[in-house]
């Protein structure tokens, strides 16, 4: 399996180019600039089976070098996204529109699935949900606005809320796009 790191900013700089949702969302201009910037890099990873480190990916701060992300293809043109702590064993999928490729990669892996994490509640996110929570007893988690469209919900997140994923703490921001 491939490895790839993308360097996205460097400590005690102050540069970083992910920046905050909300500015992204009154500012196109920088919405434009943030996906040239990110659309040559992800051309280059979208292969199935490739690994990130996520400890140089982005503007994520003091998370280890033991979190690493899967990109699983689902549907004709789509991804899903594996995350997996080496020194847990937690594994998480990030909007898993189908079962099989989700459960094929694990098996690959003999891994199990430990939470289904969803942006939103579309089919093309959420599809296999159910069929991957009855399989592994994963938890749902998605947004508390989506909590009535999100099949299985466990954990209803909002707007700045803190979760903890394997000891690595996700802050949530909501970002309302086509789905309002």
């Amino acid at each position: 399996m491939a490895s790839l790191s993308l360097p996205c900013s460097r400590p005690g700089t102050g540069i970083g180019v992910w920046p905050d949702m909300r500015q992204l969302s009154v500012r196109k201009n920088l919405l434009y600039v943030f996906m040239r910037l990110f659309s040559m890099p992800f051309k280059t990873i979208r292969g199935a089976g490739r690994t990130l480190k996520v400890s140089h990916f982005c503007s994520i701060t003091s998370v280890s070098s033991t979190l690493q992300i899967e990109l699983v293809p689902c549907l004709k043109d789509n991804y899903a996204y594996l995350l997996h702590d080496v020194d847990t064993g937690t594994v998480g999928v990030v909007d898993p529109s189908e079962a099989v490729p989700i459960i094929d990669a694990l098996s690959r892996s003999n891994r199990n699935l430990t939470y289904i994490l969803n942006t939103h509640h579309h089919y093309d996110h959420t599809g296999g949900n159910m069929e991957l929570k009855a399989r592994y007893g994963a938890k749902v988690i998605g947004s508390r606005t989506d909590k009535e469209r999100i099949p299985g919900i466990d954990i209803a997140l909002r707007d700045g809320d803190k979760w903890m994923f394997a000891g690595h703490e996700v802050l949530v921001f909501e970002t309302p796009g086509h789905t309002q």
